[in-house]
Formats: C-alpha cells, sequence, structure tokens
C-alpha cells in the first residue's frame, strides 16, 4: 500500500514490516482475541491500564498489557539491536504517536510517520 502511494525509503519500509515486532515479547499472547479487550481498556480507561500493566512476565494477563502498551518502544530497541538505521528505530518506537504540528526540523520524519500509520491502520 505504503508503494502505491508513492516513494518508499528504506527507513519507511523497514518501520512497515517491523513496527508490531515488540509484540512478540509477550510470547503471542497478543492475539485478536486478547487485543480487542487490551485496547479498549487502554482506550475507555487508560490510568487502570497504567496501573494493571506489568514488565515482570509472572502474571501473564498484566505483563501482556504492558506489552501492548510498550511493543513501540521494545520493537525498536530490538531493531536498534539488529542494526536497523536511527530513522526506522524512531519510526518503529513512534508509529502509535499522536502527531503533533509539523515542527521543520522533523517534518521528513512526519511524513513518514504519517503515512506508516494511514497503512497500519487500513490492516
Amino acid at each position: 500500500m505504503l508503494r502505491r502511494e508513492g516513494e518508499v525509503n528504506d527507513d519507511l519500509a523497514a518501520a512497515a514490516l517491523l513496527h508490531d515486532c515488540g509484540k512478540m515479547a509477550a510470547d503471542g499472547r497478543i492475539s485478536l482475541w486478547t487485543r480487542g479487550p487490551l485496547v479498549l481498556l487502554e482506550a475507555l480507561f487508560p490510568q487502570v491500564a497504567a496501573r494493571l500493566a506489568r514488565p515482570e512476565p509472572a502474571g501473564v494477563w498484566r505483563h501482556t498489557l504492558w506489552v501492548q502498551q510498550e511493543h513501540a518502544a521494545i520493537g525498536a530497541e530490538w531493531a536498534r539491536q539488529v542494526g536497523c538505521s536511527e530513522d526506522a528505530c524512531w519510526l518503529i518506537a513512534r508509529h502509535q504517536d499522536v502527531l503533533p504540528p509539523q515542527r521543520l526540523d522533523e517534518a521528513e520524519r512526519l511524513t513518514l510517520l504519517r503515512r506508516l500509520q494511514q497503512a497500519d491502520s487500513r490492516n
């Protein structure tokens, strides 16, 4: 889809392929059936979701909630560890951010991020 809408540089291509890889930290527990309730909990009760989430894998559902919330940062770090560029990692880390008004120093990155978010929302 990104290629249909314009040029895709290497950073955007890498981010498009890897943006959700951090969800693997939940050992496959973020499925279609669990993702819906997790997203609803975060949307309706964000403070409760933040309070319940735990990075320790001992509490399986709490850890799964934490991974859902932190998967972008986890994925960006994993991408950095395997040699992805700084821009690709930046896109992965921020693929779910609410976009601010464009600043001139980040105009190109934010344009790529908008394209990544649009493509991700259509899946």
